[in-house]
């Protein structure tokens, strides 16, 4: 697995505040092959909201919400919300089983 760009975030205050949890943007358009021999990948779009892995306080030392991770978590929090990927040049629905496993691929 690879993505085409690196991450790049901007705070997001205004979801911040409305969600009651810290949340970016996504300020440049990335592409994350999940598959490059089946054509898989998704696309993460300029302008999307995350909020980085979701991991207890006490295990933040051994994996940060962002750092290494950061990437992989953002196409996480994509996948669970649109459950689709681009698959051999057609969109096509994923499970939520199939999007963690997706993912785990990526840490």
């Amino acid at each position: 697995m690879a993505f085409d760009a690196q991450l790049e975030l901007i705070y997001s205050e205004k979801a911040t505040k409305d969600l009651g949890v810290d949340y970016w943007v996504v300020n440049q358009q990335f592409t994350c092959i999940l598959d490059a021999e089946k054509d898989q990948f998704v696309t993460i779009p300029k302008g999307f909201l995350t909020d980085g892995a979701s991991v207890p306080r006490m295990f933040w030392t051994f994996f940060p919400s962002w750092g290494k991770y950061g990437q992989a978590a953002c196409v996480h929090d994509f996948l669970c919300e649109y459950l689709i990927i681009s698959d051999n040049g057609k969109i096509r629905n994923i499970t939520r089983k199939e999007c963690d496993q997706f993912c785990l691929k990526l840490l």
